[in-house]
């Protein structure tokens, strides 16, 4: 029995692999042998739609005592899930025997796998070796204790008996499959890869590779091309939806300056009012709450919906491992809602738009000096259902309204000047991470009814995950 590693046969190769490729499988240290073996025998017999996977695998018994038979055995399972299995039993020499003979006596691993004795009683004076077949589901197990590259070509005579559904004693072997067998026993390789060479005269493994590499080849143009329209189709999709939230907002922007329009209009209108165009504003504008007005200063609250943020910028700060829900919970105490929860809101608020956030806000005007966001401000009563704009609330901060606003203060535009404070209320920046830190801490735990459901009615957060979740498990 040869001992030097055969890399490559014809029966290996990609040719053979292609016209073969129902017997497949793992190669022992690097040898393709057992699989050539076993692809020149039982491939001619095998129908075409068996299968045969080869699988080497071990079990190491330790020093100890050996495994029992049926321990090994019921683990035949996970320790080869292939149709011709080869077990190499290791370990100390007392373990291994006592192991092999577990096998060997206990007769049958369970109601599947049936012990074959001639097979033990053939290689009895040369290594151990204990096999079994499942016949009905055409499976094969052997075990041989301290596998090696000479154990595993004699291993290979035994195919025969191994495979007994593949080879009845009525049709035998050909002249050239017994002088392939006889040659595993020879000290080289040369009468084996001799053997295989005829063999192999049978098939035509050329026109079994280039059939198999070149088939489909003219239509890799018509894939590719499928595969850029896809993605043309995606990007469109994707630009579509940007469409839609940009009219999304210019629908908004139209019913803010319709509002002040109507306004304007109503005054010029009416002769019974008189010539303050701000109050006209306040009395058409349903948004706006008047509180107090001393001296040349105005203080009113915004009421409104949550209508401009950056929803690419928020879904991305959502996908992340680490985005702002993970780090603000932390820092919340007694929290009504969980991560997933609240990032599960988050989505249908800013990204899906399934939700409304009813949010408010505080400003002062002073005709002589400019505008002043009121942080910490206490709201009407009939705002209760309303968030605090987190810019304002928290941090007085009207961004890049700031200077607009100013700007229509100098110039006497005071309509337009509230008009942008109704915008700052509505906005909120995803990009400003101290800021929705600190709004979602404060959604964690608020129990305002804060969230306009799709059919109007006003539900706290946590009632709005339980609308989402309801809505999940109706889809």
């Amino acid at each position: 029995m040869f001992r030097q590693t055969i890399s490559n046969t014809v029966f290996s190769g990609d040719a053979a692999g292609a016209l073969m490729s129902n017997i497949y499988g793992d190669y022992y240290n690097g040898d393709v042998t057992f699989l050539s073996t076993l692809r020149a025998l039982v491939f001619p017999r095998m129908p075409k739609d068996n299968g045969l996977r080869l699988v080497f695998s071990g079990v190491n018994v330790g020093t100890g005592e050996g495994y029992s038979a049926r321990n090994v055995g019921r683990n035949i399972a996970t320790i080869c899930i292939g149709d011709f299995a080869v077990v190499n039993i290791s370990g100390s020499d007392s373990a291994v025997d006592e192991t092999m003979a577990n096998l060997e006596n206990y007769g049958q691993v369970d109601s599947d796998f049936v012990r074959i004795s001639k097979v033990t009683d053939f290689f009895r004076k040369v290594m151990k070796v204990v096999a079994f077949i499942d016949a009905e589901n055409k499976r094969s197990v052997a075990f041989i204790a301290n596998l090696d590259m000479r154990k595993m070509r004699y291993l290979q005579t035994a195919i025969l008996p191994l495979l007994p559904w593949y080879f009845t004693p009525e049709a035998g072997v050909t002249a050239e499959e017994m002088a392939l067998i006889q040659s595993l026993r020879e000290k080289t390789s040369d009468k084996y890869l001799e053997a295989l060479n005829a063999l192999a005269a049978r098939y035509d493994f050329r026109r079994a590779a280039i059939e198999v590499k070149l088939k489909g080849f003219e239509k890799n143009y018509e894939r590719e091309r499928v595969q850029v329209i896809e993605s043309q189709i995606t990007d469109i999709d994707r630009q579509l939806d940007q469409l839609e939230q940009q009219i999304g907002m210019y629908l908004q922007s139209r019913k803010d300056t319709l509002t002040e329009l109507l306004g304007l209009q109503a005054k010029l209108e009416d002769e019974n009012v008189g010539d303050s165009e701000l109050m006209e504003y306040f009395l058409c504008n349903k948004n706006l709450y008047l509180e107090d007005v001393r001296g040349t200063q105005v203080t009113f609250t915004v009421a409104t919906r949550m209508s401009y943020f950056d929803i690419d910028m928020a879904n991305t700060m959502l996908s992340r491992s680490q985005n702002l829900v993970s780090s603000a919970y932390p820092n919340v105490s007694s929290p009504r809602l969980d991560v997933a929860q609240m990032t599960k809101l988050f989505k249908a608020i800013f990204v899906e738009e399934k939700l409304k956030l009813l949010t408010c806000a505080s400003y002062t005007l002073d005709i002589r000096r400019a505008v002043n966001a009121n942080g910490s401000h206490i709201y009407p009563a009939e705002l209760g259902d309303y968030l605090p704009n987190p810019h304002i609330e928290g941090y007085s901060c009207l961004g890049n309204y700031l200077s607009t606003i100013n700007t229509l203060m100098r110039s006497c535009d005071y309509i337009g000047a509230v008009a942008q404070c109704v915008a700052s209320a509505q906005s909120l920046n995803f990009g400003d991470g101290t800021v929705m830190r600190f709004f979602t801490k404060t959604m964690f735990t608020t129990r305002k009814h804060c969230i306009e459901l799709p059919d109007g009615r006003r539900v706290e957060p946590s009632e709005a995950v339980e609308y989402l979740e309801q809505n999940e498990k109706d889809v």
